[in-house]
């Protein structure tokens, strides 16, 4: 038997909040005084930060969709390192897996 996902799983037991989840990734999703490429950067470099390989590897992914190049991937994660070190670095490398050739 497949395990829900935990946004299958909020959703089901608590609709509010899943409205609240939905809200703040739409918030990702377009631009305002920050564009959506930059949110979703500060987004990788924050779940590379709490050790969330898969979460930065999403972002990442998504920040690309939303135009970020592989040097502006490459910059977010140089400072992702100034500040959180080379194990956020190493998860924050995640992000670099769709640029694999």
């Amino acid at each position: 038997m497949v395990e829900k996902s935990w946004g299958e799983l909020l959703r089901e037991l608590s609709p509010e909040l899943d409205n609240q989840n939905r809200g703040d990734l739409e918030l990702l999703g377009r631009s305002s005084a920050l564009s959506s490429r930059e949110k979703l950067l500060i987004a990788m470099v924050l779940d590379a930060a709490a050790n969330k390989p898969a979460g930065a590897r999403s972002y990442g992914e998504k920040a690309v969709e939303a135009g970020a190049t592989k040097e502006q991937i490459l910059e977010a994660l140089t400072v992702l390192r100034m500040f959180a070190g080379r194990p956020a670095l190493a998860t924050g490398c995640e992000a670099l897996r769709q640029f694999e050739k």
